[in-house]
């Protein structure tokens, strides 16, 4: 998944805020919130226990809140990335766990070696 396109196509398509006030402001309400990886300790918090209360997707960017502001197409550093709805985009894919698909190789692995013992035995 392309973060940086999806990113773009939320606040094309989409509703988003950016900065750290409407985040810890509008978290209650969103969707998914972005957080760079230097935002803050004490705000990131406000924005975890926003989240927690209203079941929205947490997730850290893995670039500063420079590269964050760069990929948004804005001049300036931006912490906090809150999108309120999606639009087109597929953003929210962001905070879900990874698919159960990805595991499911190494079971079958698992099972199959176990299969495999089992005839040797």
């Amino acid at each position: 998944m392309d973060v940086e396109k999806n990113l773009r196509m939320a606040i094309e398509s989409g509703k988003v805020e950016f900065g750290t006030r409407s985040g810890v402001r509008s978290a209650a309400k969103a969707k998914l919130v972005l957080v760079s990886s230097n935002c803050p300790s004490a705000i990131r918090k406000k924005v975890e226990e926003q989240c927690a209360k209203s079941g929205a997707a947490l997730v850290t960017y893995k670039g500063t809140s420079v590269e964050l502001g760069a990929v948004c197409g804005k001049p300036f550093p931006i912490s906090i990335f809150t999108v309120l709805d999606a639009g087109s985009s597929g953003v929210l894919e962001m905070g879900k766990p990874p698919a159960a698909k990805a595991e499911a190789p190494a079971e079958e692995k698992e099972e199959a070696e176990g299969a495999g013992e089992a005839a040797a035995a």
